[in-house]
């Protein structure tokens, strides 16, 4: 806590030394508190907003509950938290690669959908499995695409002048999501008695993203087309 605390220190000190105003900046001019988004920023910025909220409720889920289930399926807590890990070490060179990727195919949808499904079906899949850590190995492998993408989402929701209060809509739907989801899933593992439940829960919150997504591309289609 106290590095991070630090961190932080140290960031405000470089914005207080070093940032300036851009080229060209107005002077002197007077700003008042207003929200002028249109219904298709609203719409869509929620939309936005749903899926990374969902998406990392089911990443932290994975993350929190997967160890146990492992350790029911014979593993030790050191060897189900070392194939949990996964999920941290693939995701941290999948991200750009996954950018690249988009950008080289043209075909972000395509990556974000394919891999909220790989997901969604490997997690419901994985209390069935006699092989679960090649199971898990591919979650972690899928689960390494979207983030990138889904914070592309914003710049195509919002105008310049509406991208401050988009961006407070859009975290504000993460961290509710972060606060109540898993939560839930830790009344769903209770409930059931079992930690697999979590990978169903897990599963389910990659479906809902794939939701948000299909409805982020709808009202994008629908007010070009009006």
């Amino acid at each position: 806590m106290f590095a991070a605390a630090l961190a932080t220190l140290i960031c405000l000190v470089l914005v207080v030394l070093i940032y300036c105003d851009p080229p060209g900046a107005r002077a002197n001019v007077s700003f008042s508190f207003h929200i002028s988004m249109e219904r298709r920023e609203w719409l869509l910025i929620s939309f936005a907003g749903l899926i990374w909220s969902t998406y990392n409720a089911g990443l932290i889920v994975l993350i929190s509950f997967m160890p146990e289930f492992f350790t029911t399926r014979g593993y030790s807590l050191i060897e189900a938290s070392r194939i949990v890990s996964l999920l941290g070490w693939i995701l941290i060179p999948s991200g750009p690669l996954a950018g690249y990727m988009a950008e080289r195919l043209d075909r972000p949808n395509l990556l974000m959908a394919g891999a909220f499904c790989i997901v969604a079906l490997a997690a419901a899949a994985l209390p069935w499995t006699t092989a679960p850590t090649a199971l898990f190995v591919l979650i972690a492998l899928g689960i390494g695409l979207p983030p990138g993408l889904i914070m592309a989402l914003p710049a195509q929701a919002l105008r310049p002048e509406n991208r401050s209060i988009g961006m407070g809509i859009y975290y504000t739907f993460y961290y509710v999501g972060m606060a109540l989801l898993p939560t839930l899933a830790g009344f769903v593992r209770d409930a059931a008695g079992t930690p697999a439940a979590t990978a169903l829960f897990a599963s389910a919150m990659m479906g809902i993203a794939i939701l948000g997504l299909a409805g982020f591309r709808e009202t994008q289609r629908r007010f070009v087309a009006g």
